[in-house]
């Protein structure tokens, strides 16, 4: 016992004499050493004055290191090891022979199927976070009747994480009845970007969630068996406190996490052993959640100037208001993604339109470039959850019953 208590005091001492040195790194560190990036906003193309954006400040990062490093000393002093062990052994414990499909799987950057490449079919998932109005319809309208469709022939389906700010439920349900998919997004989208993953309570998540979700049921008239899956605003996930919430809505999936930089482009993975990745202070589960999926976003890479930055969701690249440029930006992170099958995940805001015109029309000239390709899939979140569950070849594609129309 005496020898315990000796090595946790030693170690106490030696994180203490290198705080300081942490600290000041933080405080000096341009984001451009780090990750390449000049700046960091969550995506730096949502005006200031929009309520419904996602911006995503350095100093929230910087805090939230700083807090989870604090976190993780106090809990050396106090010598309450539990937590990690219990996290660590849900990473390593995660293999071919205590995870399962179709109900779990492990957390990996390599295709699920076991079968070559060439059959893994090339998943294109386009997502839109925030309101459903007036304001945007015209673009939702525009993107379904541009007739994109599926190597089966399929049209294009689209997610939608809506909240309840600024939103009409009557254009939701339109949505909804042209054949995309409708997630929860919260009722309040709170400003307060960190009260989501470190002041909310179990009741606010559910006063958020559960209350929106029911808000698309009775106002948008969706069936509770189409609500399946959320995202946080800011992407400020909420650890524990929200998976334990998504197991009480009955959501089988979450798509707020990020992976860190050098992981790759990881695929959905459940909650049943392996808790996701840190990234950016983000607030990760501990526990354990059976049967729950995470849909991760994989950064991409955007040039500005003599820079590289990786923006959490494209959008986030400054680009130049031009259709060849935006064009160029969405080929080379699909050439990066497609190399591995990994699916290309658009995941945006309609605000990416209004701050620059020219990026509506680079999207849709880009979807219809993949259109053109023979081994090409635009699916919902739900649709690709269905693959990861059960993944199937190319050439057994026409029984899966998940992506028929």
């Amino acid at each position: 016992m005496a020898l315990q208590q000796y090595s946790r005091l030693w170690l106490t001492v030696t994180v203490f004499l290198v705080t300081g040195a942490i600290i000041q790194f933080y405080q000096t560190l341009e984001i451009g050493s780090l990750h390449k990036h000049e700046t960091m906003t969550y995506p730096s193309s949502v005006p200031d004055n929009d309520p419904s954006g996602d911006p995503f400040d350095l100093r929230d990062l910087q805090n939230n290191v700083a807090s989870h490093f604090f976190a993780g000393l106090f809990t050396l002093m106090a010598g309450d090891s539990d937590a990690t062990i219990s996290n660590k052994s849900q990473i390593t414990g995660c293999n071919s022979s205590t995870c399962q499909p179709p109900s779990c799987r492990c957390q990996s950057n390599q295709h699920p199927g076991n079968f070559p490449l060439d059959q893994v079919p090339m998943m294109v998932l386009l997502t839109f976070d925030d309101s459903v109005g007036d304001h945007n319809i015209h673009y939702f309208k525009t993107l379904t009747n541009i007739g994109i469709r599926s190597a089966n022939n399929c049209p294009m389906k689209m997610t939608f994480f809506v909240c309840g700010l600024d939103t009409n439920y009557t254009h939701v349900r339109l949505l909804h009845q042209l054949g995309h998919e409708i997630g929860v997004h919260s009722v309040t989208h709170n400003p307060d970007q960190l009260w989501w993953s470190r002041k909310a309570t179990a009741e606010d998540y559910i006063n958020e969630f559960g209350n929106q979700k029911k808000n698309l049921m009775n106002e948008a008239g969706i069936p509770e068996s189409d609500l399946r899956g959320m995202r946080v605003p800011y992407l400020q996930a909420g650890g524990d406190t929200q998976m334990g919430v998504m197991e009480k809505l009955g959501l089988i999936y979450d798509s707020s996490y990020v992976m860190k930089n050098g992981e790759g482009h990881q695929w959905p993975f459940t909650l049943d052993f392996t808790s996701v990745s840190e990234y950016s202070g983000q607030v990760f589960p501990r526990g354990r959640y059976p049967g729950i999926w995470e849909i991760p976003l994989s950064m991409y890479k955007c040039v500005q100037g003599n820079k590289i930055i990786e923006p959490w969701m494209p959008d986030g690249c400054r680009l130049p208001k031009s259709t060849s440029a935006v064009l160029e930006y969405l080929r080379t992170n699909f050439k990066d993604r497609y190399q591995s099958r990994s699916p290309m995940q658009i995941f945006i805001h309609y605000t990416w339109f209004t701050s620059n015109s020219q990026s509506f029309e680079g999207l849709v000239e880009f979807l219809k470039e993949l259109a053109r390709m023979p081994d090409i899939w635009f699916l919902s979140l739900s649709q690709h959850v269905e693959w990861m569950a059960s993944p199937t070849p190319i050439s057994r594609l026409k029984y899966f019953t998940p992506w028929k129309c």
